[in-house]
């Protein structure tokens, strides 16, 4: 969940604003950016927003209108990966690939700066890693999605966890005959690529409920998945359900009585069920236990978040010089220890006292390692740093100093 924290809304150096309605600002801020309208996102955020303007993409303008009724005039919809001119600030939104309508902000500030604002984001490698305002030079600071930044979360990519899922799926309905129902778990948007992704490979139907169905309507997903969308709930094997299908999963028992399916499955995909460990693939990603005679949950590793290694592979190749986490740092203390477990992959040139902590730590490995064993709190974590790339930037710095030395020298 974002943290509601007023001094992690504002984009350094500017008066705009991202995700941030739950608080007030002085009468120059009139430019606020809404990465995407999950509930923790829009918090503050009421049909009589009156405040200036609201930058989105096209989808979240389209939710915001039918989901909150906010005025059309306040809206600026944008196009993904084309640039606007803001206060002399080059403005771009690039896809977060988290849900519908999620973008990331590239903020381009007129002395050069740049700020990427993620928002909710699962960093991939194809699609930020090579993408050519992304990759143009280096960005300064990074608004970094940290739901998942600790080492412990290294759940599989979307694309094997839908394959994995789906093949369960097919055991299942071979097993029971073509009569288990698949209900899964979903927000009001999000997690269509597990259902949908399920319902392509098993060449199923999917059934959605009148309400769900005009939102599907808005989010301008492929061609493909919307035939698979069927108004007989009797015709579709798996069916677009919410959070309360967890909560009274034995209610079910009751309601497929006068259905043709003789079991049902509720499919909970999040990536907090990961469990890593000894087990196969399979074991990891797939947990399911049985609740009652006819109801089972299955949980599922399916995640819209970067998991540890996307978030040090996002790092590793942007190279930022400063990063801010914007989820589970509510206090300084916490935003500190979150950028620890990142500083090793970052641009430290600037930041003195992070690179003095790098080196300090590195020499005590050398003559120290089992010292460095024990110790539960490092520093700095030697695990996630990039060595070659510290020990390039190390050298730059000593390249300056000898220069200024020798100029020193030759004036004298």
């Amino acid at each position: 969940m974002a943290s509601q924290v007023k001094d992690l809304k504002r984009v350094p150096g500017t008066n705009f604003v991202v995700d941030g309605f739950n608080f007030r600002y002085g009468p120059f801020v009139r430019r606020f950016f809404l990465t995407h309208t999950h509930s923790d996102h829009t918090i503050g955020l009421t049909k009589g927003f009156d405040q200036g303007y609201i930058y989105c993409s096209e989808v979240a303008a389209r939710l915001l209108i039918y989901d909150m009724g906010i005025r059309r005039d306040v809206i600026r919809p944008l196009k993904v990966d084309c640039t606007i001119m803001l206060e002399g600030v080059a403005v771009t939104p690039i896809s977060a690939n988290h849900c519908p309508g999620s973008v990331c902000f590239l903020f381009e500030m007129q002395d050069g700066k740049r700020i990427l604002h993620t928002g909710d984001f699962r960093w991939s490698d194809e699609l930020h890693g090579r993408h050519p305002l992304l990759m143009r030079s280096k960005i300064d600071t990074l608004m970094l999605d940290t739901t998942y930044c600790d080492k412990k979360w290294v759940f599989p990519r979307q694309e094997d966890v839908v394959d994995a899922l789906a093949r369960h799926v097919g055991q299942c309905i071979s097993q029971t005959q073509k009569k288990t129902l698949f209900i899964f778990q979903s927000y009001h948007i999000g997690k269509e690529r597990a259902y949908f992704g399920v319902a392509e490979r098993c060449n199923l139907n999917v059934y959605a409920n009148p309400n769900k169905k005009k939102v599907l309507n808005l989010l301008d997903l492929p061609d493909s998945w919307m035939k698979l969308l069927v108004d007989d709930p009797n015709k579709a094997q798996i069916h677009i359900g919410t959070m309360k299908h967890q909560r009274y999963p034995e209610s079910l028992q009751e309601d497929i009585k006068s259905t043709p399916w003789a079991e049902a499955v509720i499919v909970r995909p999040t990536g907090w069920t990961y469990r890593g460990g000894s087990g196969s693939q399979n074991e990891n990603i797939l947990s399911e236990r049985r609740v009652c005679q006819n109801v089972s949950i299955l949980s599922v590793c399916y995640s819209e978040h970067s998991s540890f290694e996307e978030l040090q592979s996002c790092v590793r190749t942007l190279k930022p010089k400063k990063i801010i986490p914007t989820v589970n740092a509510e206090t300084p203390e916490k935003s500190a220890k979150l950028v620890d477990k990142l500083c090793g992959l970052m641009d430290l040139s600037s930041d003195k006292s992070r690179i003095d902590a790098y080196l300090n730590k590195r020499a005590s490995v050398q003559t120290d390692t089992q010292k460095e064993k024990q110790n539960d709190d490092p520093t700095v974590n030697l695990d996630d740093v990039d060595i070659r790339e510290q020990e390039k930037i190390w050298d730059s710095l000593l390249s300056k100093k000898k220069a200024k030395i020798h100029h020193f020298f030759k004036k004298k």
